[in-house]
C-alpha cells in the first residue's frame, strides 16, 4: 500500500472535531483550560486551528507518529492537518485556544513583520518551552479569555501577544547570544528605549541592529514597541491608570504616536479597547439639552461632554450608560467631570 494513502487512510480513521460545534453565540474562538479529569482525550483532528500551552504538572501529547513529553511551559501551534490526544502522567492542565486559520492569515496580512505562517512551518518549529517569565506573561494576556472575552479583538491581542513570546523556538533561542538575550528581555526595556537596549548589549547600535535583524527578524525599534505594547495593554487591563499614564508608563514620550502605533497594532485606540475588555459597550444616542439641564440641577452627578453635536434642538454625541444602584452614569469619551 502507498505510504501516502496509508497515512490518509490512517486520519480519517480518527474523529473529526469542527468548529461550529464548539462556538456559541457570536463567539469569534473557543478557549478551554483542561486538567487531569478531562484525561486521557482520545486521538482527534479538526477543521481549525490551535494553539496550547501547559500550565501546570506533566503528561504527553500523543500524535501518529511519535508522543511528545509535556511539562510546564511547553507549547504548540497546532495545524487543521494534525491528529493528536493527549495523556496526563502527573496532574497535567493546560490551556487552548481554538480559531479558523483564516484569522492568524488575516493577521499575517496586516503585519507581515510577523513572518511565515507558524500553522504552515514544520512541527520542530512549532512547538517550544516558555521561560517562567514568558509562561507568566502567556497567562497575564490570556486573562480576559478567562473572564469571558471571546470577541475578535480579544483573540487578536492575546495571537499577537502568544507569537511574540514564542516566536523564538529552543533551537532558535539556543544560537542567540547570551548577551543580546538578556538585553532583549530586560524588565526596564520598554522604558529605556532602544538607547537602553544598545548600552546593555556593550556593542555599536550598528551591530545590535545587525543582530536584532539576525536573531529575531526585526529592528531594535520593533523589538521596542513590541514590549511597550505588552506593558501598555497589560497597564490598561489590570489598572485604573488614565489613558495618559498608560502611555508615559510604558515608555511612550508622545500621546499622539502612542495611540497611532496602538491603532495600528490593535484596530482600536487605547480607550477603546479597555472598554471592550471590561464589556462595555458605547452607544449613540440623542438627549435633548433640557434633560441633561434638568439631570444637573436635580443633584445627579454625571460627565460633561466636550464636543457637542447640535442639531434640531438636541444634543448628538457618544456616551456609556452603566447601571448604578441610585440611577445611571453617563459617561464617554473625551469627557470631564463636572457637577
Amino acid at each position: 500500500m502507498d505510504k501516502k494513502y496509508a497515512l490518509v487512510m490512517s486520519i480519517r480513521k480518527h474523529p473529526q472535531v469542527r468548529m461550529a460545534s464548539l462556538l456559541a453565540g457570536e463567539e469569534v474562538f473557543h478557549f478551554a483550560e483542561v486538567n487531569e479529569n478531562a484525561l486521557p482525550c482520545q486521538m482527534h483532528r479538526h477543521d481549525f486551528v490551535e494553539f496550547f500551552w501547559v500550565t501546570r504538572g506533566s503528561g504527553a501529547e500523543n500524535r501518529l507518529n511519535e508522543n511528545r513529553a509535556l511539562a510546564v511551559g511547553d507549547y504548540a501551534f497546532v495545524s487543521q492537518g494534525d491528529v493528536h490526544g493527549f495523556d496526563s502522567t502527573q496532574g497535567l492542565c493546560f490551556s487552548n485556544v481554538a480559531f479558523p486559520h483564516v484569522v492568524w492569515k488575516t493577521l499575517l496580512g496586516r503585519y507581515p513583520t510577523l513572518g511565515p505562517d507558524r500553522f504552515a512551518s514544520n512541527i520542530d518549529m512549532r512547538q517550544g518551552r516558555l521561560s517562567s517569565a514568558e509562561l507568566d506573561q502567556l497567562n497575564a494576556a490570556s486573562e480576559s479569555m478567562r473572564q469571558g472575552g471571546r470577541d475578535a479583538l480579544v483573540l487578536d491581542t492575546f495571537l499577537l501577544t502568544a507569537h511574540r513570546l514564542t516566536q523564538r523556538s529552543e533551537a532558535q533561542r539556543a544560537n542567540v547570544p547570551a548577551w543580546l538575550r538578556d538585553a532583549v528581555e530586560r524588565k526596564h526595556l520598554q522604558r529605556e528605549g532602544v538607547l537602553g537596549l544598545t548600552q546593555s548589549c556593550g556593542y555599536s547600535r550598528e551591530y545590535v541592529a545587525r543582530a536584532c535583524q539576525r536573531y529575531f527578524g526585526k529592528t531594535p525599534t520593533q523589538l521596542v514597541t513590541e514590549a511597550r505594547m505588552v506593558g501598555a495593554v497589560r497597564l490598561l487591563e489590570q489598572t485604573e491608570k488614565s489613558v495618559l499614564e498608560v502611555c508615559f508608563e510604558s515608555g511612550f514620550q508622545n500621546v499622539g504616536h502612542f495611540h497611532q502605533r496602538f491603532k495600528q497594532m490593535f484596530g482600536v485606540t487605547p480607550r477603546r479597547y479597555r472598554l471592550r475588555y471590561r464589556g462595555v459597550t458605547p452607544k449613540e444616542v440623542s438627549l435633548s439639552w433640557g434633560f441633561l439641564k434638568g439631570l444637573g440641577g436635580g443633584g445627579w452627578r454625571f460627565n460633561w461632554p466636550r464636543r457637542i453635536i447640535r442639531k434640531k434642538g438636541e444634543s448628538r454625541f457618544l456616551i456609556l450608560l452603566r447601571p448604578k444602584s441610585r440611577g445611571v452614569e453617563v459617561e464617554g469619551e473625551g469627557w470631564r467631570n463636572r457637577r
